[in-house]
C-alpha cells in the first residue's frame, strides 16, 4: 500500500542532509512507493530540485519569522495537519520546530538524525533534545557514531533506535581531470566545527614538510559564520600559503572538483560521517580525516586513507606528503574506498533499508 509521507527539513540548503533527502525522495518517486509531501522551513538553492521530485511547500518563503510571514504560515499549516497522512519523516534533528508544527496526536514520527552529540547538545540545546523524545516513534541514526552517542549521551531506548548508514546517489568516476601539481580538496561550509582553519594549518604544515611540492588546496563550501572567510583569508596569508588555498564558496556540482583532485582532506571537529568524504571516495580520491571525527575513520579503515588524532596536523601533513609521492598507493586506496563506498552509501543499498524503518512503522 502507498505511504503518505509528510516530510520535514530546515532549509533547502547545500548541505549533506539536503543532499541525503533529494536523493531518497527520487528514490521514492522511482519505486513508487510513497505519496511525499516535503514542508521546508525555509528555501534555498535545492528548491528546484526539491520540486522537481516531490509537492514541496515552503513555509517561511523570504527565511524570516516575521509577524507577516507567520501570519500567512498558519493556514498552510492548518492545511498539511488536515491531510491524511500516514507517518511523518523528520530528516535531522534541526526539524524540531517544524514538527511542533505539523505533528499531530497518534501519528507516527521516525526523526532521521544526522547530528553529533556535540551539535545536539551545544547548538540545538538540550531542551529541543528532549522535546523530539517526546515526539519520535522511532530514531534513525545516519551513522553508527550517531547511533552511540544516542543510546550513551541521550539515553534513547534501543526499542527506539536503529542505524540506517547516510547514503546519496554516489556519482559515477571518470576520467581523472589533467591538472599541475598535487591537489588536496576540502569541503563543507565555512563554519568552526568543520575546520577550515585546520585546513589552512594543514597546506602551511604540508609546505614546511615538502617546500618543493607543488600543493595546492582547495575548499568548496560557502560560509555561514559572520566574517569568517575574511579571517581565512588571513590565516592564510599570515601562514604564507594564500597563493596556495582557495575558497570556492559553494559549488553546485561536485564532480569536477573531485576529478581534479589527488586526496580528500576532512578537517571537522565533529562529522557524523561526512557524505562529502563517501563522494569522495567514489571518486577514487584517498580520504584523510581526524580518529575522533565520528564514523569516518571507520569508513576510512586501513586502506582508504589515513585518520590521524586530533589535532595531529604534522602527521596529516606527512600523510599527504606520502600520498603525493606515490601515484600507486592514491590508486589503491582510492579503490579500496571506491568499493566501500558503494557497497554501504549508495542510495540503491540504503533506500530500501530506509523504506523498510518506514513501513515497520505500521
Amino acid at each position: 500500500m502507498t505511504k503518505r509521507i509528510l516530510f520535514l527539513a530546515e532549509a533547502a540548503e547545500r548541505l549533506g542532509s539536503s543532499v541525503f533527502l533529494l536523493d531518497f525522495l527520487a528514490w521514492l518517486k522511482a519505486q513508487g512507493r510513497a505519496e511525499a509531501h516535503l514542508l521546508l522551513g525555509a528555501p534555498g538553492p535545492m528548491l528546484n530540485d526539491f520540486n522537481e521530485v516531490a509537492q514541496t511547500t515552503v513555509l517561511l518563503p523570504d527565511g524570516r519569522a516575521t509577524p507577516q510571514s507567520l501570519s500567512q504560515a498558519t493556514p498552510i499549516l492548518a492545511r498539511l495537519r488536515a491531510q491524511p497522512f500516514d507517518l511523518i519523516f523528520a530528516n535531522t534533528a534541526s526539524t524540531a520546530p517544524l514538527l511542533d508544527l505539523a505533528a499531530k496526536p497518534g501519528l507516527p514520527v521516525l526523526l532521521h538524525v544526522m547530528e553529533g552529540a556535540y551539535s545536539l547538545r551545544h547548538v540545538l540545546g538540550l531542551d529541543l533534545v528532549e522535546r523530539l523524545k517526546q515526539k519520535a516513534s522511532l530514531f534513525v541514526a545516519a551513522s553508527s557514531s550517531i547511533e552511540r552517542e544516542l543510546a550513551l549521551d541521550f539515553h534513547i531506548p534501543p526499542q527506539l533506535l536503529t542505524c540506517v548508514p547516510c547514503a546519496a546517489r554516489l556519482p559515477q568516476p571518470g576520467a581523472r581531470a589533467p591538472h599541475q601539481g598535487f591537489v588536496v580538496l576540502g569541503a563543507g561550509t565555512l563554519a568552526w566545527r568543520k575546520g577550515p582553519d585546520l585546513f589552512v594549518q594543514l597546506a602551511a604544515e604540508v609546505k614546511r614538510q615538502a617546500p618543493d611540492l607543488d600543493a595546492s588546496f582547495v575548499w568548496a563550501g560557502k560560509p555561514i559564520e559572520p566574517g569568517i572567510d575574511f579571517r581565512l583569508e588571513y590565516e592564510a596569508k599570515l601562514a604564507g600559503v594564500a597563493d596556495r588555498v582557495t575558497f570556492l564558496g559553494e559549488v553546485k556540482d561536485m564532480k569536477e572538483q573531485y576529478a581534479g583532485a589527488d586526496a580528500f582532506v576532512l578537517t571537522s571537529r565533529e562529522e557524523p560521517l561526512g557524505l562529502v568524504c563517501v563522494e569522495a571516495s567514489a571518486m577514487t580520491l584517498p580520504v584523510l580525516c581526524f580518529k575522533e571525527a565520528g564514523a569516518a575513520p571507520d569508513f576510512v579503515g586501513e586502506d582508504a586513507g589515513f585518520s590521524v588524532p586530533y589535532p595531529a596536523i604534522g602527521e596529516m601533513a606527512a600523510a599527504l606528503v606520502k600520498l603525493a609521492g606515490d601515484p600507486g598507493l592514491r590508486q589503491c586506496m582510492g579503490l579500496a574506498g571506491q568499493q566501500r563506498a558503494f557497497a554501504i552509501h549508495d542510495m540503491s543499498v540504503q533506500g530500501p533499508a530506509m523504506w523498510r524503518m518506514i513501513e515497520g512503522m505500521g
